[in-house]
């Protein structure tokens, strides 16, 4: 379901597919290991072709953590992310 990358103080977590309530749960697990490690968690969305509202609550909470961030977001995601009023954790470079 991701693929995940570490340099020297920050980790890559580039999930495939979908992020929809059915994967939420594993996606839940991923996040919070990759949260409790140290340094900072960019988050490349740009594979995700479908996230429904629980994926958004899963990537705004990890947000809101002050150690996650976006880098990267497909169309969809960045769809999802306005329809739910949550375009606030996207990258200036992504809010069009």
């Amino acid at each position: 379901m991701m693929e995940t990358g570490t340099s020297q103080e920050t980790t890559r977590w580039q999930p495939n597919g979908e992020i929809t309530i059915f994967e939420a749960e594993a996606a839940h697990r991923e996040l919070t290991t990759l949260l409790q490690q140290e340094g900072l968690l960019e988050l490349h969305l740009d594979r995700l072709s479908r996230i429904d509202t629980a994926g958004v609550q899963l990537v705004v909470s990890a947000c809101a953590s002050g150690r996650a961030s976006i880098h990267s977001a497909s169309s969809g995601v960045i769809d999802a992310l306005r329809s739910l009023g949550c375009e606030d954790v996207l990258p200036s470079s992504l809010r069009t």
